[in-house]
């Protein structure tokens, strides 16, 4: 049991998740959150606007948004921008984002790219579900995604 808690402890604790429409008050100035933000475009398209770069993301790509990071998510308010959002908080931010970059999403083939959707897919169909100890489980699926980026991340840095 304590070596479950240890495990429990170092996971990424997710604050809010869901399926948002993006309103344009986020595409016209910059803002900050005090969690870190994973975004999934569902439908639309985004410029993610951070730390002097844009980074276009597409149907099917994910960003990252470290926490307390002014950004702003430009698009075009004409068209819906659909995203599924996950605002999570953890102890291991700072080193995980020393080695992931918010914009390598945008550089990665199609099948990885198709490879990260479905993660998000399967990681979204299980929040539907019921149980106990469903926040440990989705605590878990989530750390999957995460770990998933962060290798695809390496890969990308090892044949640069």
């Amino acid at each position: 049991m304590k070596k479950a808690a240890i495990i429990e402890d170092n996971l990424p604790v997710i604050h809010s998740m869901g399926n948002l429409i993006f309103d344009p008050v986020w595409s016209m100035s910059n803002h900050k959150s005090g969690k870190c933000e994973l975004l999934h475009v569902i439908s639309g398209s985004v410029y993610l606007v951070m730390n002097r770069r844009r980074t276009l993301a597409l149907p099917g790509d994910t960003l990252l948004i470290p926490s307390h990071t002014v950004h702003r998510d430009d698009f075009d308010f004409r068209s819906e921008l659909k995203v599924f959002m996950v605002l999570f908080s953890w102890n291991w931010e700072k080193d995980y984002f020393k080695h992931v970059k918010s914009h390598f999403i945008s550089r990665l083939a199609s099948a990885e790219k198709e490879e990260m959707g479905s993660l998000i897919q399967k990681f979204r169909n299980d929040f539907s579900g019921c149980g106990d100890g469903r926040d440990f489980k989705m605590r878990i699926r989530f750390s999957e995604i995460l770990m998933r980026i962060l290798y695809l991340s390496e890969e990308m840095n090892n044949n640069e």
